[in-house]
């Protein structure tokens, strides 16, 4: 099974246009549950979310998705991989339902916040791989 996906967060340019008000707004979001962060290609929603990243005080967990993800159960075993840090945690068995999917997922972020004395952010980047 290939689980390609990126698990750490993208560097931020050195050249960059700060995006206060954009930032203020993620600021303001962050306790609330999900928030959904969308925009055409180009312009710049990796590089905001990277910036604010660095700036707050919780256990950032970074997957940038690819093509492979369309998969669940690979999408599920990223996340996984993810959650956990470690790029040899098992995978989820074949699902024949997605039921135990989230189980697998559920799981792993139960790990991932009983592991960590910070609060802990998910950060889901191209989404748009997840075409199924």
């Amino acid at each position: 099974m290939s689980t390609t996906g990126r698990t750490m967060i993208p560097r931020v340019p050195r050249k960059v246009v700060e995006r206060t008000r954009l930032k203020s707004q993620l600021h303001a979001a962050i306790g609330n549950g999900v928030t959904v962060l969308e925009s055409p290609a180009g312009f710049g929603k990796t590089t905001l979310l990277a910036q604010f990243a660095s700036e707050i005080d919780y256990a950032v967990h970074w997957l940038t998705l690819d093509p492979a993800s369309g998969s669940p159960e690979v999408f599920a075993h990223q996340l996984g991989i993810t959650l956990s840090g470690s790029p040899d945690i098992e995978p989820p068995a074949t699902a024949s339902k997605t039921s135990d999917l989230r189980a697998y997922v559920y799981a792993e972020v139960c790990s991932a916040i009983a592991a960590s004395p910070l609060p802990v952010m998910l950060v889901i980047d191209n989404v748009h791989e997840l075409v199924d």
